[in-house]
C-alpha cells in the first residue's frame, strides 16, 4: 500500500481507525450517564477527565477543525449539529484515552520510537520536503498529524495485540459459515480481455496482425514489443464479471471465442478492438479455496464483538468526568 495516502487516511475515522463505532451515540449517552454520577471537571481548558488523565478543549477544537477543512458551506452548522458533532468527537477522545490506558497497563504503551519510525516509513514516499509541502497545503499541523498517528498506532495494536489472540476460530465453524452462505461464495462468468487502441487505425491493424502470430506463452513479451514498436499504441487487459461489463464492449465480448478480436471501432479519440484471452464459467468456490475468506470474516466479527465487549466492561469501572458546563451544553 502507498503511504503517501497516509495522511489523507487519518482524515476520515469512519473510514479506518473508528470503523467498528458503528454505535458512537450510543457510547457517548452511556458515558454521559457515568459522568453523570461523579463531580464535574474544574480546571480551565480540560474538557473531560478519565481516569485522572485530561482531555483538553483544544483536542476537541483541533479534530473538529480537522474534519471541516473541507467543507465549502457559506452558513455555519446549528446548535444541535455542533452538540452532536462535539459529542462523537469527545466520544472518540474519551475512547482513545481508555485504550492507551489499557496498553500502558500491559507494558504495551506507544512510544515515541514507535511514531518516528512510522513518520519515516510516511516521508520514505515522498521526495525531501514534499511531506511539510502537503500538510501546510491541506493546512494540516504537522504535531497534530503526529498525534493522529499516534493514535493509529496505538488502535492499531489494541486490535492485534490485545483482541487480536484472544480470537479462535474452528474448522466447524467454517463450514458451518460455508453451508449458510453459499451464495457469497458463488463466481458468475467471468472473461479476461486485451482492448488494443490507437489514433492511426492503419498502425493498429499492423499491431492487431503481428499479435494474432504469437505463440500463448510468447503473449506477454510480444505486447512489450508491439508497445516499443508502435508508439501510439494503447494496451490494457481486463478481468471481469460478464455481468459488470460496460455496456459499450457487453455485446461484442459476449460473442468472441478466446482468442477472436472484434472489428475496429472509433469512439472519437481512438480506434480499438477487443480480444478475448480467456472466458470463465461460473462456478462455486470449494470449501478449502474459501476457508480464509471465511476465516477472516469470523474474525472480523469476533473482534468486533470483543471490542464492544471490551468497551463496556470498561466504561464501567472507568472513572470519567466532565467539564459541567461542556455537559450541560451537550445535553440541551
Amino acid at each position: 500500500m502507498n503511504r503517501k495516502d497516509e495522511s489523507r487516511r487519518m482524515k476520515s475515522k469512519k473510514r479506518n481507525l473508528w470503523q467498528f463505532l458503528l454505535c458512537i451515540v450510543v457510547f457517548f449517552e452511556v458515558i454521559i450517564a457515568i459522568s453523570g454520577c461523579q463531580n464535574g471537571v474544574q480546571e480551565p481548558g480540560v474538557v473531560a477527565l478519565v481516569n485522572g488523565s485530561p482531555i483538553y478543549l483544544h483536542q476537541l477544537e483541533a479534530k473538529y477543525d480537522f474534519l471541516h477543512l473541507d467543507w465549502g458551506e457559506s452558513l455555519p452548522p446549528g446548535i444541535e449539529q455542533l452538540q452532536q458533532e462535539y459529542g462523537e468527537i469527545l466520544t472518540n477522545l474519551i475512547l482513545y484515552k481508555l485504550i492507551e490506558q489499557e496498553l500502558a497497563a500491559r507494558g504495551l504503551k506507544v512510544t515515541d520510537e514507535e511514531v518516528a519510525a512510522r513518520e519515516e516509513e510516511v516521508r520514505h514516499d515522498y521526495p525531501p520536503d514534499e511531506f511539510e509541502k502537503i500538510l501546510i497545503e491541506e493546512y494540516i499541523d504537522l504535531n497534530y498529524w503526529r498525534e493522529q498517528l499516534k493514535l493509529r498506532i496505538s488502535w492499531e495494536k489494541f486490535i492485534h495485540e490485545v483482541l487480536r489472540p484472544r480470537v479462535r476460530i474452528d474448522f466447524q465453524e467454517v463450514q458451518d459459515y460455508y453451508q449458510k452462505n453459499l451464495s457469497e461464495f458463488y463466481l458468475p462468468q467471468r472473461i479476461r480481455f486485451l482492448i488494443f487502441s490507437s489514433p492511426d487505425q492503419e498502425e493498429l491493424k499492423k499491431a492487431i496482425a503481428s499479435y494474432k502470430k504469437t505463440k500463448t506463452y510468447a503473449a506477454n513479451a510480444k505486447l512489450e514489443e508491439l508497445r516499443k514498436k508502435h508508439s501510439d499504441l494503447i494496451v490494457h487487459e481486463y478481468f471481469m464479471r460478464v455481468d459488470q461489463l460496460p455496456f459499450i464492449w457487453a455485446g461484442e465480448i459476449k460473442k468472441l471465442n478466446p482468442g477472436e478480436f472484434s472489428r475496429i471501432k472509433n469512439d472519437k479519440k481512438n480506434f480499438y478492438s477487443l480480444v478475448v484471452l480467456k472466458k470463465e464459467e461460473a462456478s462455486l468456490l470449494e470449501p478449502y479455496q474459501a476457508y480464509s475468506i471465511i476465516e477472516e470474516k469470523l474474525t472480523q466479527q469476533k473482534i468486533r464483538k470483543l471490542f464492544f465487549d471490551w468497551v463496556a466492561d470498561t466504561l464501567k469501572k472507568a472513572e470519567i468526568k466532565i467539564n459541567p458546563e461542556l455537559k450541560k451544553s451537550l445535553k440541551n
